[in-house]
């Protein structure tokens, strides 16, 4: 039988896959930062991720794509939401000259896909 927490770690990693799609379709859909709120259980699934895989004792494969897609994804949710609470005091955000714009909006999208299709490798190859 599975422990408690690898089993919280499997359902929060299957959260997070179609919390990131919904907020590539919301966000990018129609302005980078134009709203956090869908970007919030992906930030809480990605975190639940990272700390429930540093709990779990797999092999370093596993371990290294569940963290990728759990970091990335919080990453990248967690910058959604704080541009989101940025606009919404009216300051836009896009002054620090792409300092943390471009790593968080165009690295940790192609990092969250990897981690997760590795996460779920990962996953098909442990039930057999």
């Amino acid at each position: 039988m599975k422990s408690t927490t690898l089993q919280i770690r499997n359902v929060a990693f299957y959260v997070t896959l179609p919390s990131f799609f919904l907020v590539l379709v919301t966000v990018f859909g129609r302005a980078i930062g134009s709203s956090g709120i869908p970007s919030v259980p992906l930030a809480l699934a990605g975190a639940v991720v990272v700390l429930a895989t540093f709990r779990v004792k797999e092999s370093i494969v596993h371990e290294f794509f569940f963290i990728l897609a759990g970091a990335s994804g919080a990453a990248l949710a967690i910058t959604l939401i704080v541009f989101g609470i940025m606009r919404m005091l009216g300051c836009p955000p896009g002054g620090d000259g792409g300092g943390i714009t471009l790593p968080m909006i165009l690295i940790c999208p192609p990092l969250f896909i990897i981690g997760a299709v590795g996460g779920i490798v990962c996953l098909v190859r442990s039930l057999k």
